[in-house]
């Protein structure tokens, strides 16, 4: 899967088995609660600046869903970005996905399609995400 050879090198950075050559920010915490591992989220960039970054990776297994662990997890990383003195943070969701009402009712704005951010960003790999997923952002 494209998907998952593309991030092959920043899971391996991540887990400190080899260094970071392109100086790109990403980091991905676990998200514990009583002990035990029931999310993920994490924070990259496109480029070496950290003015601008993305939030990826951001989950919880389904009977943590809808419990308030996402708006923990999305002040959480707000609250790193703004140790990097990041000034926007965006992120992609799929099309007809409800997480766009979340990110919507936290302070993020539509941006535009990923179709339309890749037109403006030719230089970004093709399999950014779904053609109709959408780009949020939020000026932090």
């Amino acid at each position: 899967d494209v998907w998952d050879t593309e991030h092959y090198s920043y899971i391996l950075t991540w887990c400190n088995i080899i260094s970071n050559s392109d100086s790109r920010y990403w980091n991905v915490w676990l998200i514990k609660y009583r002990g035990r591992v029931i999310g993920i989220c994490g924070l990259y960039s496109l480029n070496k600046r950290t003015k601008e970054l993305w939030g990826g990776w951001g989950g919880f297994v389904p009977e943590h869903r809808n419990k308030g662990f996402g708006n923990k997890m999305l002040r959480f990383r707000e609250k790193q970005a703004k140790k990097l003195k990041c000034e926007v943070l965006k992120t992609y969701v799929g099309y007809g996905n409800r997480a766009l009402r979340f990110f919507q009712k936290n302070g993020f704005n539509l941006l535009c399609n990923v179709k339309r951010f890749l037109k403006k960003h030719p230089n970004l790999k093709k399999d950014f995400g779904d053609g109709d997923d959408w780009i949020l952002f939020k000026k932090i």
